[in-house]
């Protein structure tokens, strides 16, 4: 399954195979051959789409909707963790904001071959995400192992902890 965010750049949106609805912001969400290990899989699958999609957007209220309240992530430029929804979503969008404006745009991001594993109301995601980031001042392609562990409230899963390392692979 390759899940597809083409940020900055008008498309039409696809949630799953065979689907789409019309294009109505600046990203593209799509999931190709998708092979989720069960049905709760799926769903948790279309959460990370979901979230993705948001976060390319730069619509950090609908975003904020996907994390749990005790959601950490690890800055691993700084080697420290951020705790707290109120926190993430700072670092976040501090982030988010340093990626799509001024001379390094990202481009592209792309989710490759996501792999969910539902135990009860836990969920780890592992994938490899690429973005490529245009401009003048750090143009290349971006490559991350990552994984998010979601937990399941009240029927709707939350982002509870994610971790990338990213590497560049080409100028």
């Amino acid at each position: 399954m390759v899940v597809l965010i083409q940020a900055l750049v008008p498309m039409q949106t696809a949630f799953a195979e065979g689907t789409e609805e019309p294009a109505t912001d600046k990203s593209r969400v799509s999931c190709l051959s998708p092979h989720a290990a069960c049905e709760e899989s799926k769903v948790v699958i279309d959460t990370l789409m979901k979230v993705s999609k948001t976060y390319s957007q730069g619509d950090f209220e609908a975003f904020s909707k996907y994390l749990d309240d005790d959601v950490t992530v690890f800055d691993d430029t700084k080697k420290k963790l951020i705790v707290g929804k109120k926190a993430v979503l700072e670092y976040v969008e501090k982030r988010w904001k340093d990626s799509h404006v001024g001379p390094n745009p990202v481009l592209s991001y792309t989710i490759e071959h996501p792999y969910a594993k539902v135990n009860g109301d836990t969920a780890v995601v592992t994938f490899k995400a690429v973005k490529v980031i245009g401009g003048t001042k750090k143009p290349g392609t971006y490559e991350s192992k990552s994984t998010d562990i979601f937990v399941k409230k009240q029927g709707e899963w939350k982002k509870l902890h994610y971790v990338s390392h990213w590497k560049k692979v080409k100028s």
